[in-house]
C-alpha cells in the first residue's frame, strides 16, 4: 500500500465535509424551510453587496478597461439589490424564492418544447418526445399552480441537497480507496 502525505491526504477529507454539509443544509431546507431560506437569502445578499461594492471599484479605478460602465451598472445593482434584500429579509427571500420558482418553471416548459420537437426527430426517440410532453405539463402545472409549487420548491431543494450530499461522501471515499490503491510517486 503507497504512502500518502497530509496534503493529498486532506483531499477526501475535504471532500466528505462538503458532502456532509450539503446533508445538512438539505436537513435544514426539509425541516426548517422558512428559517433556512432566509438566511441563505441574506448570505446571498452579503454576496451581491461586497461583489457590487469590488465591481464599481474595479469598473472606477479601471479606467483603461472596456465595459467598464457595465461593470460599475453591475456594482451599483448588486449593492442595491444585496441592501434592499438585507432590509427587508422576509420580502427579499419571498421573492428570491419565487423568481428560482418561475424560471424552472419555464425552464421545464422551453425544455419540453425542445424535447417534444426533437423527439419527432430520427436522431432522437419517442421516450424523449414523452419526456418533453411531462415536462411541458409539469411547467404549467406549476405555471398555474404557483402556491403548490412554491411551498414544495424548497423542501424539494431540500432533497436534492441531501442526495447531493450522499453522492459526495460517496464520491469522498472512492477518492481515498484510489489514494491509498495508487503507487507511490
Amino acid at each position: 500500500m503507497a504512502t500518502t502525505t497530509n496534503a493529498s491526504h486532506h483531499g477526501w477529507a475535504l471532500l466528505l465535509l462538503w458532502g456532509l454539509s450539503w446533508v445538512i443544509l438539505g436537513f435544514f431546507l426539509l425541516f426548517q424551510p422558512g428559517m433556512t431560506a432566509i438566511v441563505l437569502v441574506q448570505i446571498m445578499a452579503v454576496f451581491w453587496v461586497v461583489g457590487g461594492v469590488l465591481d464599481l471599484m474595479n469598473g472606477l479605478t479601471h479606467r483603461e478597461q472596456t465595459g467598464r460602465g457595465w461593470r460599475v451598472l453591475s456594482g451599483i445593482l448588486g449593492i442595491v439589490a444585496g441592501v434592499i434584500i438585507m432590509l427587508h429579509p422576509i420580502a427579499g427571500t419571498l421573492v428570491t424564492v419565487a423568481f428560482g420558482f418561475y424560471l424552472l418553471a419555464f425552464a421545464a416548459i422551453v425544455t419540453g418544447i425542445i424535447n417534444l420537437v426533437g423527439g419527432f426527430q430520427k436522431t432522437l426517440s419517442w421516450g424523449v418526445s414523452l419526456l418533453g410532453l411531462a415536462q411541458i405539463i409539469l411547467g404549467v402545472f406549476l405555471v398555474t399552480h404557483p402556491l403548490v409549487g412554491m411551498l414544495a420548491y424548497v423542501p424539494t431543494l431540500g432533497i436534492l441537497a441531501i442526495v447531493a450530499g450522499i453522492v459526495i461522501i460517496i464520491s469522498s471515499f472512492r477518492v481515498r480507496r484510489m489514494m491509498e490503491t495508487a503507487p507511490a510517486v
